[in-house]
């Protein structure tokens, strides 16, 4: 069978999206760039509204028509599909897990060198021992300096994908492109299969997106949680 129809793609936008938008929240955190909130915004509605699922079928199960032979096809091809969803799911968790976990500790050294020099600078108005302006002036360029380091030395966190995962990618490919079961069953599972990972991610999606509303007060995401 060689069907265009019958093409699965195991290419989840999600593991693209989060890199894209962490690098915004980024530029965020350390104050690069303009009105990256808003671009944050924007980025955040545009993954959930991208990975909408269809809503499921409503027909009759195709393999009611089925002989033994063809049951036993399909029930080996959905273990597959199911396989595969876990798999992505596990990897693009640990896609959302390491960029938040990179962006809180950012967040984290930029918040406490901030209130660092801000003790330091109400201590010194109190004792008033010198100009104060030029002491924020010098506080000023304290900070700048902390950001211009961290800017230098951070390192943007990859993810391959396991062998497990693309190895079984490359199968269920493989077991679509060359499937015995009439055309209708595979459209079906397919559909089944892309409605399955559609939901993993919008619900990856949003977890991430929970996390870096946290670090990005000005989000508003309410509406978008109801989509």
């Amino acid at each position: 069978m060689n069907d265009s129809r019958l093409f699965i793609s195991v290419c989840p936008l999600l593991e693209h999206l989060i890199p894209e938008v962490s690098d915004v929240v980024v530029q965020y955190i350390l104050g690069d760039g303009i009105d990256t909130a808003a671009t944050i915004q924007r980025m955040m509605n545009r993954v959930l509204y991208s990975i909408t699922p269809e809503p499921p079928a409503l027909r009759p199960h195709v393999t009611c028509d089925m002989n033994a032979v063809l049951r036993n096809r399909y029930a080996l091809l959905q273990e597959q599909c199911n396989e595969v969803c876990m798999q992505l799911k596990r990897h693009l968790v640990q896609i959302a897990k390491v960029w938040n976990e990179s962006l809180y500790a950012m967040h984290d050294a930029v918040c406490a060198k901030t209130v660092m020099l801000e003790v330091e600078c109400m201590k010194h108005e109190h004792h008033q021992r010198s100009n104060t302006t030029d002491m924020r002036r010098r506080m000023r360029t304290e900070f700048d300096d902390f950001l211009r380091s961290t800017r230098a030395r951070f390192v943007k966190p990859i993810v391959f994908r396991p062998q497990a995962l693309r190895t079984s990618c490359d199968e269920l490919r493989l077991a679509f492109r060359h499937g015995r079961m009439p055309t209708r069953v595979m459209l079906q599972l397919k559909r089944s299969f892309e409605r399955q990972i559609a939901l993993i991610e919008r619900s990856v999606a949003k977890k991430f997106i929970a996390c870096v509303s946290n670090l990005v007060p000005e989000l508003d995401f309410d509406n978008v949680f109801c989509a």
